[in-house]
């Protein structure tokens, strides 16, 4: 049958009629606008360095606009307690502090439960270390702990409740040095302070403090580790294992990675997922690694998950140390 022009016409109209009414019955696919990275620390320290770093290669796999926010309330855990309570359409995600969130869930009242969050992809762990300027006459890790017998030692880092004041605190409690901490407006205050004399030391990362090590600034005097095996980027710096101290090291690890909310759909979570990976994977993401010296030490997922609860596994012995650290 040969169908005239003007039923060919109400065909196509028919046809057409069908597959607009099928496109705008379809929902797109997530993300469909741009998605925002909250920064629970200021610009310019170690969390907000990551996350610029990896904030072209996402939007790279992702296809949409990526912006950093920087809400550092709170020591950190202001963005906590809003991320978690935001709805979880994977538009806004956060980054996790890890142990030092773990320690605010222990010993305060908080309005987060780190076990409900959904873990998306850890970027980097970092081994703390003791450190001193190049200039001080303390020498070795036994010259600091005789010179903590003769007086109070000044350490000095980031904000009251940061995860250096705790460390110290923690050092104080369980290996008996006798210390003050000194508040400064993050580590690299605390790093300025230590280069004019202002305190004796400072509990920092590796990857943080190497930069001014290699420069001959700073002298690592203990890279704290749970083990014998010495930091390969350190490997003339003795371990806390090796000087016999008790282990600490569930407090001192830095493991820096990005969350969600809770209840975050399984779809959107393996699509974060993916685009970490292939992120943390990319030749230039791994160049930028390199030349920055921002080690990549990625998990994913149920793994990274895995991390977090082993944190709060391990710091829930110390609960009274760390309340007493957080009451001064």
């Amino acid at each position: 049958m040969v169908l005239s022009r003007r039923e060919l016409i109400k065909a196509g109209i028919l046809l057409g009629s069908t597959l607009v009414l099928g496109c705008a019955g379809k929902k797109e696919e997530w993300p469909t606008e741009s998605v925002t990275i909250i920064v629970p620390y200021k610009p310019g320290g170690g969390f907000d360095t990551y996350a610029r770093g990896v904030e072209p290669f996402l939007e790279k796999y992702l296809g949409v606009p990526v912006a950093i926010v920087n809400e550092p309330a709170g020591g950190g855990k202001g963005h906590l307690s809003k991320l978690y309570k935001m709805t979880p359409d994977g538009y806004t995600i956060g980054m996790l502090n890890l142990p030092g969130f773990a320690m605010y869930q222990i010993v305060e009242e908080v309005d987060f439960d780190l076990r409900k969050l959904t873990y998306i992809a850890q970027i980097s762990s970092d081994t703390r270390l003791i450190e001193v300027s190049s200039t001080s006459t303390i020498q070795t890790w036994e010259d600091l702990v005789k010179e903590a017998g003769k007086r109070t030692l000044l350490a000095g880092g980031g904000s009251i409740g940061s995860t250096n004041h705790l460390f110290t605190i923690m050092m104080r409690e369980t290996w008996g040095l006798n210390v003050k901490y000194i508040p400064y407006k993050g580590s690299s205050g605390a790093r300025v302070a230590l280069l004019r004399g202002e305190i004796d030391f400072v509990p920092d990362v590796v990857t943080s403090a190497l930069p001014l090590i290699k420069d001959g600034k700073i002298r690592p005097l203990l890279v704290v580790t749970g083990s014998k095996k010495r930091h390969p980027d350190l490997p003339d710096t003795p371990t806390d294992q090796e000087k016999g101290l008790e282990d600490i090291s569930a407090g001192g690890t830095l493991s820096r990675g990005f969350i969600a909310p809770p209840n975050l759909p399984d779809s959107i979570t393996k699509k974060w997922i993916d685009a970490f990976r292939r992120s943390l994977e990319d030749p230039e993401m791994v160049e930028w690694s390199k030349t920055s010296n921002r080690p990549l030490d990625p998990l994913y997922g149920e793994e990274y998950r895995q991390r977090a609860l082993k944190a709060l596994d391990k710091l829930e012995p110390l609960k009274q140390v760390l309340k007493k650290a957080l009451a001064e």
